[in-house]
């Protein structure tokens, strides 16, 4: 019988973790959106195509905190959520630059049953425990570029890297005194990859936009899987120390196991978007993504969690409202943005099934002559699991500035 503690949730337990871009808003400025323009009048800050119609460069941040309750415990995990940095390029078209999490894993298993067995009189009792933590970030970079008045194109690489450290540990207790302490089997996987999204938008009436994106992988994620030796934990601080009783301490001991695993997350998407004006300066959003995994199952089969989420669709359904140009009221400058969430999500080789149903809601509020901003946004959600697991509830809130200023576009000043 195995106890799962989870130290930010239940599906970071799965694969890599929590996949940072579908776990509700992940920045503040977007809202529950990817494509949809959110931020600012026919802007996206996750779509290099709707770029092109910022008129000045913009540097924004957002941090986000979530807390997902279980029954009797929640976890709580918080971070920088993003850093973009877009600079608008002559008449049609922008670069921008970006730092931001992709997955985020804390993982923490306890064999429940305690066994005992008996040598040289002495009575040893010991139980098994498995701990992971770690994540991957992505430094992105993206293009867009608007044709004409109604088609606007763009591009973007994913750049993958970071690392997870793992523990094996044997943690014994007894009668006699030199019983007492862990036996640590310590690891450290490395990744790395590229992902290519590709982004389009095309204005289909006056009133409605049509936009689509599809991402692949140029180089599946790959990982350098470093095994280390074991080693007798005698002070019980979890670590393997360069002093002390440790055996063999860190001064004794420099070999390891170096193992390269390919394929471990290979990531198909098509995501797809209408925004409808359906009032002065308001928009409904609707946004479709379907994903899969097609990587390596096996590749994980030896570094702890045996299930992954290999595919799912999300659903959401937005409403934002933008600011009036024409009113100078104080009152005006703010963006109103709420929706809904509803996603479905299979894992395997278990055959388990995520469903979660939220709701989000924020604003921001724009403040200076070259349009800054400050958002907020605040989500809910309830996710269930077919079998074997409770559910959660999800808290989630994000809060960004965004700076915009006339750096390297001295062009548009003359507008």
């Amino acid at each position: 019988m195995m106890t799962n503690l989870f130290g930010q949730g239940i599906i970071n337990g799965f694969g890599l973790g929590q996949l940072h871009k579908y776990s509700g808003p992940n920045r503040a400025g977007q809202g529950i959106h990817l494509l949809g323009p959110s931020y600012k009048k026919d802007v996206s800050l996750s779509n290099p195509a709707t770029w092109a119609k910022l008129k000045f460069t913009n540097l924004s941040f957002s941090y986000g905190a979530i807390r997902n309750t279980i029954p009797n415990t929640f976890n709580e995990f918080s971070g920088l959520s993003s850093i973009k940095w877009i600079i608008p390029l002559k008449e049609n078209s922008a670069l921008g630059f970006s730092l931001e999490p992709y997955s985020y894993q804390d993982v923490n298993i306890l064999d429940s049953s305690i066994a005992e067995i008996v040598a040289f009189g002495d009575t040893i009792r010991y139980q098994n425990s498995f701990k992971k933590s770690g994540g991957i970030a992505s430094f992105n970079i993206g293009y867009g570029r608007s044709l004409n008045k109604k088609v606007d194109l763009g591009i973007g690489l994913k750049l993958l890297f970071g690392s997870s450290r793992q523990n094996e540990i044997l943690l014994m207790d007894g009668s006699a005194a030199w019983i007492n302490g862990s036996i640590i089997k310590t690891s450290r996987l490395k990744y790395s990859g590229i992902l290519l999204n590709t982004y389009f938008s095309s204005s289909l009436n006056s009133r409605t936009n049509l936009m689509l994106s599809f991402s692949y992988p140029l180089d599946p994620l790959d990982g350098v899987l470093i095994q280390n030796e074991l080693f007798d934990d005698r002070n019980g601080n979890g670590f393997q120390d360069s002093y002390g009783n440790d055996f063999p301490n860190s001064n004794q001991t420099n070999t390891y196991n170096e193992t390269r695993l390919t394929n471990i997350y290979e990531p198909f998407e098509i995501s797809f978007s209408i925004d409808r004006n359906i009032l002065n300066n308001a928009s409904l959003i609707i946004e479709l993504i379907r994903f899969k995994d097609n990587g390596n199952f096996s590749a994980f089969s030896n570094i702890g969690t045996v299930d992954k989420i290999s595919s799912g669709n999300i659903l959401t359904l937005g409403f934002v409202k933008f600011p009036n140009q024409l009113e100078k009221s104080w009152i005006n400058n703010f963006v109103l943005r709420s929706g809904f969430k509803y996603s479905h999500q299979n894992i395997d080789p278990s055959k388990n099934i995520i469903s979660e149903v939220g709701f989000s809601m924020g604003f921001g509020f724009k403040f200076g002559t070259t349009g800054n901003q400050l958002d907020i946004n605040y989500y809910v959600g309830s996710r269930s699991f077919k079998e074997n697991f409770d559910g959660e509830i999800i808290h989630q809130i994000q809060a960004g500035i965004s700076l915009s200023d006339i750096w390297f576009v001295k062009r548009r000043q003359k507008k």
